[in-house]
C-alpha cells in the first residue's frame, strides 16, 4: 500500500494583514479605498449582477460610477472653493427610513 502525506494548510505569504488593506490593494489607483456595505433588495441586486454580467462589467466599477455622477456636483465645488448645494438642500423636506422601516421626515 502506497503512503500519501498530505501537508499543512498552504498560506499565502503576501496576504494583507486587514480588510481594508485588502480592498486597497485591489484598487490600482493611487487614492486609498474604502470598503461600503449597503443593504439592497434581492431583486434589485440580481438585475444589477445580470446586468453587469451580461455587459462584462463589474458591480463594484457600475456602482463607483454612480456614485461619482451622484456626488459630483460637491466635488466640483469642494476643487472651486465654494459650499455644495446637495440634494437635500434643494428640497424643503426629507424623508429618512431607519433600520427599523420608520419613516422620518425633516
Amino acid at each position: 500500500m502506497k503512503k500519501i502525506s498530505i501537508g499543512g494548510k498552504p498560506t499565502a505569504k503576501s496576504a494583507p494583514s486587514s480588510p481594508d488593506d485588502w480592498v486597497s490593494d485591489r484598487s490600482g489607483s493611487d487614492e486609498p479605498m474604502k470598503r461600503l456595505t449597503i443593504d439592497i433588495p434581492l431583486s434589485l441586486h440580481q438585475r444589477v449582477k445580470s446586468q453587469c454580467a451580461l455587459r462584462g462589467e463589474k458591480m463594484a466599477d457600475v456602482v463607483r460610477e454612480l456614485l461619482e455622477k451622484r456626488f459630483r456636483q460637491e466635488r466640483q465645488a469642494e476643487a472651486s472653493g465654494s459650499e455644495p448645494v446637495t440634494d437635500m438642500q434643494k428640497h424643503d423636506s426629507v424623508t429618512f427610513r431607519n433600520h427599523d422601516g420608520d419613516q422620518t421626515a425633516t
